[in-house]
């Protein structure tokens, strides 16, 4: 027997805007203080664009800062962390690259090339108690590794985290999340299961949309 699905209705809408945090970086700030507890177990998304160097080497500890490039990048990001002895990481246009920081790590993530606009998401995504201490470890996902699924209605969805339908993405995290790039045309529909119990949310980075039977 399936179960019952039933329709969501929207809780909040929130605008973020656009603002220059300094020389070459500039972000669109969505966190649990808009949200609150609606987010969980996200923590914080900025939605930026980067074209030089910005943040020095930092620490995390507790949670997983992840880096996922949106595919209209033209820049690289090199990453350098603690996990692989400061060896570059080149996260390409389309990539995730997926830090578990856990008992703590430090890293760098700044443009390969100067001039070369970097256009993503950052997101710290929380970590259960009991999974705060955990060795730091690291996964990176290439655009090309990343599943998607071509809905009749001519959306298209890029399965970075979790899942959607029958597709599974391939990066396995600690925290159960799911989290899909979907382009929908203009006329379109995309419709997706969101899991008992889960709170669920949309980033719109461009364009607009109607949700559910609102």
């Amino acid at each position: 027997m399936s179960a019952s699905r039933v329709s969501r209705r929207v809780a909040k809408v929130f605008q973020s805007k656009m603002g220059r945090m300094g020389p070459g970086f500039e972000a669109a700030q969505v966190g649990t203080h808009n949200f609150t507890k609606n987010m969980d177990p996200f923590l914080n998304i900025d939605h930026f664009h980067m074209d030089r160097p910005f943040f020095p080497p930092h620490p995390h500890a507790g949670f997983c800062p992840v880096t996922f490039s949106l595919e209209d990048s033209v820049g690289i990001v090199h990453n350098r962390d603690t996990v692989h002895d400061g060896i570059v990481s080149e996260i390409g246009p389309g990539d995730i690259f997926f830090s578990t920081a856990g008992s703590g790590l430090m890293h760098e993530e700044i443009p390969a090339e100067v001039g070369k606009n970097v256009h993503g998401l950052q997101m710290f995504i929380n970590l259960s108690a009991k999974n705060k201490e955990v060795k730091p470890k690291t996964d990176h996902l290439k655009a090309s590794q990343i599943p998607i699924v071509q809905e009749e209605s001519g959306a298209r969805a890029r399965v970075v985290l979790g899942k959607h339908g029958d597709t599974q993405s391939p990066l396995q995290t600690l925290t159960p999340v799911t989290l899909l790039d979907v382009k929908i045309p203009k006329g379109a529909s995309f419709p997706h299961v969101v899991p008992q119990g889960w709170n669920a949310f949309l980033l719109v980075l461009g364009g607009s949309l109607s949700v559910g039977p609102d």
